[in-house]
């Protein structure tokens, strides 16, 4: 299966990073079986080989949700586990989003980023390159969380701090994962780059195309208008030159551009 890795969906469960941007569906809301609405987000791409995929997601999440999700993915990986269904300490996942899970306030923003994933229905439409047969069209629904629920151990007292969380995640990805499509980035730079959408961008960008260490090289002008900040014109240049001299003082990048334009970047 190749569905997430076409979508980048383990890396941002709802923005892809092939140079397309997400365009409305319609404007008009969609209604859901149990009375609610929404506007359902769409993207797509070319394939390497010719073909095409067609995205659909009900949800847009916040990076707090992403953040959410990544914490469950990265998880899951750290640990080894096989099974779609698991659990994390709740300590895991304070630390992680800087939350006090034992607070009634934090503890709602966690919750309804989770209950955010479970709403969030996924369509991937792929059409492959054309055979004598016609066109191979695969297709496939899912939900970025199947469930989740709480242990809370007994004490004499009754019930006491929720110490684990159980989490489901669809096949799909844990299928993906298991085959070495692994959720890239490191969490803690990714907290370093959520609050702006052109940093988490061009991060992401990097970690699609370079490890630790080594070197991208890349036309400036391009970079801007293709890859990172293709909404933004001919202004975009000076947008991302700000978000890069800002990552390079967060010690996650270092740059420069050469006398051909040429951006010359490193993950550090």
């Amino acid at each position: 299966m190749s569905y997430l890795v076409d979508a980048n969906l383990v890396i941002n469960p709802i923005f892809p990073l092939r140079h397309v941007l997400p365009e409305i569906l319609s404007d008009k809301e969609v209604k859901r079986e149990d009375g609610t609405t929404f506007t359902p987000l769409r993207w797509q791409y070319k394939t390497a080989d010719g073909g095409e995929v067609i995205v659909v997601s009900s949800n847009k999440l916040t990076p707090f949700d992403s953040m959410v999700y990544r914490t469950i993915i990265t998880y899951r990986q750290e640990k080894g586990i096989k099974e779609n269904h698991f659990e994390i300490p709740v300590n895991y996942i304070m630390q992680k989003t800087g939350l006090n899970f034992n607070k009634t306030v934090e503890r709602e923003r966690i919750e309804n980023s989770l209950l955010k994933l479970m709403d969030t229905h996924i369509l991937i439409e792929k059409y492959l390159k054309k055979t004598e047969k016609g066109n191979i069209r695969e297709k496939t629904y899912f939900n970025l969380l199947s469930g989740f629920g709480y242990r809370q151990p007994e004490t004499k007292k009754g019930r006491g701090h929720v110490k684990k969380i159980h989490v489901q995640l669809p096949q799909v990805l844990c299928d993906n994962l298991d085959n070495g499509y692994v959720a890239r980035g490191e969490i803690e730079t990714l907290k370093k780059v959520l609050k702006s959408p052109l940093e988490t961008r061009i991060y992401d960008y990097l970690t699609a195309r370079c490890a630790k260490g080594q070197e991208h090289i890349r036309n400036f002008t391009a970079f801007c208008r293709e890859d990172v900040a293709m909404e933004k014109g001919e202004d975009g240049e000076k947008e991302v030159l700000k978000a890069l001299d800002s990552m390079k003082k967060k010690g996650i990048i270092d740059y420069n551009i050469d006398g051909n334009n040429n951006l010359r970047i490193k993950l550090l």
